[in-house]
């Protein structure tokens, strides 16, 4: 009977060792984020430029766990709102949305809270960091020290671009920002824009895809961009919906592939494209073609983490 008493409470042990990490939490007077969250739910969000699908997970000491039947996500749910632009890349400084909770600054050791508005979208450019609090506040700039409003229209979509901004307002039109002024580009609601080094790509739906130097409008194309351009080998890679996947050199167009893409990434090693469920995820080196997996990505992005 001592050996079974002396068994259970070593069993009973090693279960309460693993059992306190998962209870842990991370709180302050100001807010509190467990460490683990076993439940389920989150919804996709989706616009032109993106697609979120459900929970973003802040990782637990024992990691997700999932099989062919279930997937479970630890960490605190996120649901985001429409974008400005937001870069994607590793510094030692982060802002972040935490949606009712507001924006926050974190420096890799202490969190500043900047704003108790809910943003909306946040882009980082050469004047600090634009931040979009929708159709209610508009479009706020931070310096690092000081709030500045730089327009009360709602954003739809926004990028940094030539040392300043440049801004889909919707049915205002496209708007540029040097830092001091506004200055209007196009009267038309943009569905899409990208820097590459041609100037501002800018999809107008059915006006076609036009490009901006700086000065001169000119159009690159009667077609109607589907999702997706991106900058590619100083030239555009443009997704037009059922007429394929098509490169632009700055002077004329080239087929890359008659399938309709998904996505498209650029990246080292050429153009990442997702071709769906029919076709899986393919990359084009410049010169040809080699399929990197059978199965269908929700998402792909060019990342260096090792």
């Amino acid at each position: 009977m001592p050996k079974r008493i002396t068994f259970f409470f070593c069993i009973l042990t090693i279960i309460l060792s693993f059992a306190l990490p998962v209870s842990a939490a991370m709180q302050s007077a100001n807010y509190k984020i467990p460490v683990s969250v076993i439940s389920g739910g989150g919804t996709p969000s989706m616009s032109a430029s993106y697609d979120l699908n459900a929970t973003v997970g802040q990782s637990t000491p024992i990691g997700d766990a999932f099989s062919s039947s279930f997937d479970n996500y630890a960490g605190y749910w996120y649901q985001a709102a429409s974008l400005l632009n937001v870069p994607v890349g590793f510094s030692d400084e982060l802002a972040v949305d935490f949606a009712a909770n507001g924006l926050w600054h974190y420096d890799s050791t202490t969190w500043t809270h900047l704003a108790t508005w809910n943003p909306d979208g946040l882009v980082e450019w050469t004047g600090g960091l634009a931040v979009n609090f929708g159709a209610t506040y508009g479009l706020w700039n931070y310096d690092g020290t000081t709030w500045t409003q730089l327009a009360g229209w709602e954003v739809e979509y926004g990028i940094a671009w030539n040392s300043g901004l440049a801004i889909d307002f919707g049915s205002y039109g496209l708007w540029y920002y040097d830092g001091t002024s506004w200055t209007s580009l196009a009267g038309w609601n943009p569905d899409g824009l990208v820097e590459w080094t041609g100037g501002l790509a800018v999809d107008f739906d059915t006006y076609g895809l036009w490009n901006y130097d700086g000065t001169t409008w000119t159009q690159l194309a009667g077609w109607n961009p589907e999702d997706d351009m991106v900058n590619w080998t100083d030239g555009l890679a443009v997704d037009f919906g059922p007429n394929g996947l098509w490169s632009y050199d700055g002077s004329s167009w080239t087929s890359l592939a008659g399938w309709n893409p998904e996505e498209i990434e650029a990246w080292t090693n050429g153009l990442a494209v997702d071709f769906g469920a029919s076709y899986g995820l393919w990359n084009y080196d410049g010169s040809s073609w080699s399929n990197l997996a059978g199965w269908d990505s929700e998402d792909l992005i060019d990342v260096d983490l090792y």
